[in-house]
């Protein structure tokens, strides 16, 4: 169940990286649930994802937040490794400026 956990909390970061975004009108969030956010489709999801585990003596703790960083990483400086042009603002899938 954690290995399911984990490859879908990758999906959804992922979608927050790229189409993430809080609204918000007289001080209250406009987005407030799925339904006023976009999803990831099928075709825009990585084709395989693999969670993988180490044994260790920690204690079990929340799972799906420990995802988020290093997808938002990952989607930060693969631009960057391929162009050398940095991306500073989310989401990253809006018309954005690359700079140097």
């Amino acid at each position: 169940m954690a290995k399911n956990m984990t490859e879908g909390s990758i999906e959804n970061a992922i979608r927050v990286a790229m189409y993430g975004k809080m609204t918000f009108s007289k001080g209250i969030t406009a987005s407030n649930n799925f339904h006023s956010s976009r999803m990831i489709r099928r075709i825009e999801a990585p084709k395989a994802i693999e969670g993988h585990f180490e044994e260790n003596n920690e204690k079990p703790t929340g799972m799906e937040q420990l995802t988020y960083s290093p997808v938002h990483a990952a989607l930060v400086n693969t631009p960057y490794k391929a162009t050398d042009k940095r991306l500073y603002k989310q989401p990253f899938a809006q018309n954005q400026q690359i700079h140097k």
